[in-house]
């Protein structure tokens, strides 16, 4: 039995992205806004939230 609860990398930065927005644990932005995985995870769709 494999302990993986997240199928992709991507599920796991949305899920903890939404737990701090949630609980309202956010922090000023700090230096430029980058992707990680260019195909799978754009940071600036989800900078305004």
């Amino acid at each position: 039995m494999e302990d993986s609860p997240f199928t992709a990398i991507v599920e796991a930065f949305r899920f903890a992205f939404a737990l701090g927005y949630s609980r309202n644990l956010r922090e000023k932005k700090r230096g430029k806004a980058m992707t990680i995985a260019p195909r799978q995870f754009v940071v600036m769709d989800y900078y305004d939230l």
